[in-house]
């Protein structure tokens, strides 16, 4: 998620994050542990660490909360306005650890990481498809339909196989059953393939990549201009 950031803030100023934005996002970070241990551990460890774990998750969320009033103070500071894509970043990173101190559920702590995970995926490509000047681009609107169409077509390929899983058509016939049971292997298997693709596809040892991401995201590697008097 930082790193979503550091894109954003580069990719619309032209200047990286603050450093103690960047502070912030780390001790964010760590501060989720302390409610990792209960959310996470509670279903492998022995039952006499949860006491244990209770308070820390409770310190956790003292910590959360005391990081999230200095992620105030700093915004205003730094006067970013709300409604931009940096304002709306920069309190999504904030907001990313809150589940795992509003929720005891292993469902709710996963998937606010795994929709940031998909998030970046979203971003990247959302770059990548922008294409260039050269290249040319298609109409803002068209690009968002494109953009919205996949969205929903990839995520109904993940989702519906589990609702069906639990619903009456599985039991209603042996076919539906068979049918049912092959989408749900094939998202199995589909998320254990990009794994594979996305670390052979993205790998910057590999030149071709290499050259591809610094062409694609020049703006990530061009210096920053100067201001007079520097």
């Amino acid at each position: 998620m930082r790193s979503l950031t550091e894109i954003t803030s580069v990719a619309t100023t032209g200047q990286p994050t603050d450093p103690k934005s960047k502070q912030l996002f780390i001790l964010l970070a760590w501060v989720s542990i302390f409610g990792t241990l209960k959310v996470l551990g509670r279903s492998v460890m022995p039952s006499g660490y949860f006491p244990f774990f209770e308070t820390m998750h409770s310190i956790g969320m003292v910590l959360y909360l005391g990081l999230v009033g200095y992620s105030i103070i700093l915004f205003i500071r730094n006067r970013m306005p709300l409604f931009s894509v940096n304002g709306l970043m920069f309190f999504t990173l904030v907001a990313f650890f809150g589940p795992m101190y509003f929720t005891d559920t292993l469902e709710g702590a996963f998937l606010s990481y795994a929709i940031a995970h998909a998030l970046q995926y979203l971003v990247f490509m959302a770059i990548i498809a922008r294409g260039t000047e050269k290249d040319g681009r298609a109409p803002l609107v068209v690009n968002i339909l494109y953009f919205l169409l996949i969205v929903a077509g990839v995520g109904a390929f993940f989702v519906l196989p589990n609702h069906l899983a639990n619903s009456v058509f599985y039991g209603s016939s042996d076919a539906a059953a068979f049918a049912i049971d092959l989408a749900v292997g094939a998202v199995l298997g589909a998320t254990m393939a990009h794994f594979l693709i996305d670390a052979y596809t993205w790998r910057l040892s590999n030149p071709t990549s290499r050259a591809y991401v610094r062409q694609r995201f020049a703006f990530l590697f061009s210096k920053p201009p100067r201001s007079r008097g520097a």
